[in-house]
């Protein structure tokens, strides 16, 4: 799926909103835990997550913690601060540049099938 076309980037705008979606009905079924948290406490729980994840990248036992913060800052219309944790951010993207140089071309067809699969049938749903 080349990114550099309209089509292309439509069909990866699609599947990210449609993740972000999956995560946020997945926080609010598990009962909104970080709904009474101000906004400092939301932060050090947002980093806590991003260096869960940037530690365990690859396993997704170790995301929930980033999800669930990143999910409360969308339903209170806030943008997370990235900036604090600009360090866990660059360690997932040198982790992925690696998964990247690894993956066999096979692979790579793979997992293009696999999302383009996903966009078909969310589409058909109409999501």
């Amino acid at each position: 799926m080349p990114l550099d076309d309209p089509e292309s980037m439509n069909i990866v705008s699609h599947i990210l909103a449609n993740s972000d979606l999956r995560r946020m009905q997945s926080y609010l079924d598990r009962g909104r835990r970080f709904r009474d948290l101000g906004q400092p406490e939301l932060h050090e729980r947002y980093i806590e997550g991003m260096k869960v994840w940037a530690d365990n990248y690859g396993h997704p036992d170790f995301c929930e913690l980033s999800d669930d913060a990143q999910a409360e800052y969308s339903l209170r219309k806030v943008d997370p601060p990235m900036e604090l944790v600009e360090a866990d951010i660059n360690r997932v993207t040198e982790k992925l540049r690696q998964l990247t140089a690894e993956m066999t071309a096979e692979r790579a067809i793979e997992i293009n099938d696999d999302l383009l699969a996903d966009y078909d049938r969310s589409v058909a749903k109409g999501n």
